[in-house]
Parts: structure tokens; C-alpha cells; sequence
């Protein structure tokens, strides 16, 4: 039963996030926000659809390595060394 209850779950994250990335797309607003909106309503204090905690914070800890790897790849030295005043006041 433990099997067809994360399956349950992980389907309902998939579905979820991806419904709210194309909304989001369609109304023009950057995919995040929607995904944060989408991880309250669905998750264990909302509608409670996702009823695993465990399972909800190792899909949030991916999802923030997933956030930090595209932080890395878009991150340049030389805008940050044009900002190096503001930065360092």
C-alpha cells in the first residue's frame, strides 16, 4: 500500500507543477510563483492531497537543487564585478 500511496503523491506534485507552469506561462508570470501557490494548496495543511510530509520535503529539497543549479549556470563574474560597489557597502 506504501507504493501506490507514493505514487499517488508524486503524480499529484507532477500534475500540479505542470499545470501551474503552463498557466502561469499563458498569464505571463514566471513559473515559481506558481509552483510555490501549487506546494501550499496541495500540500498536507491545505487540501491535503499530498498527505506524506517526508515525501514532500525531499520533492521541496530537489526542487531546491534544481533552483540553485539554474542560479549557477546563469550566475556571470563580470556582472558581478559590475555590481561590486553595491554590493559591498
Amino acid at each position: 500500500m506504501e507504493h501506490s500511496t507514493f505514487l499517488t503523491d508524486a503524480v499529484a506534485l507532477l500534475l500540479a507543477g505542470a499545470a501551474i507552469a503552463y498557466l502561469c506561462f499563458r498569464i505571463g508570470l514566471v513559473p515559481i510563483v506558481g509552483f510555490l501557490v501549487a506546494g501550499v494548496v496541495i500540500g498536507p495543511n491545505a487540501l491535503g492531497l499530498v498527505r506524506d510530509r517526508a515525501m514532500v520535503d525531499r520533492a521541496a529539497e530537489v526542487g531546491v537543487m534544481l533552483l540553485l543549479f539554474t542560479i549557477g549556470i546563469e550566475f556571470s563574474l563580470a556582472r558581478l564585478a559590475e555590481m561590486r560597489t553595491a554590493i559591498c557597502r
